[in-house]
């Protein structure tokens, strides 16, 4: 069993975190509005249709940030201190304040893995957020990956 150690997640590195994920989804998305919004402008004819456009597919960009820095900023039970204790079928989940709980293994759905931390997602937007440097050694981390990543 791995216990690691004590992690605390700001609003700031939450926002980094669901803005990136969202942008590794949806860039396409992203990529189709400004080359929309290029488009309109190149092509404008004086039209207000076309500035009405312009404006909402702005908008609409401005309004997903917002919501994205409206939920890292107003979600304290996920910024709240936290280690996992980590066994080879479960992760345990002890919150500062008391509270645990514990997730299965085969309730994972993936990993997203960067050089920083690894998200494990048990839905589609449902994650923990688990810091590399959280391992107490490379042995630990080590062992994460073999035992628990190959599983997900």
């Amino acid at each position: 069993m791995i216990v690691t150690g004590q992690i605390t997640l700001t609003e700031k590195e939450l926002f980094k975190i669901l803005i990136t994920s969202y942008l590794k989804k949806r860039w396409w998305l992203i990529a189709w509005i400004w080359i929309m919004v290029v488009l309109l402008l190149i092509l404008k004819q004086g039209d207000s249709f076309a500035y009405f456009i312009i404006v909402a597919l702005i908008l609409f960009q401005t309004v997903m940030v917002y919501q994205y820095w409206s939920f890292a900023n107003d979600n304290k039970l996920f910024l709240l201190e936290r280690h996992y204790e980590i066994d080879s079928d479960k992760i345990d989940v002890i919150i500062v304040n008391g509270t645990s709980t514990s997730i299965e293994i085969r309730f994972f759905r993936s990993v997203e893995r960067n050089r920083k931390y690894y998200l494990l997602y048990t839905s589609k937007v449902d994650f923990i957020y688990l810091p590399v440097c959280s391992f107490k050694n490379t042995e630990d981390r080590e062992w994460f990956e073999k035992e628990i990543i190959k599983k997900i």
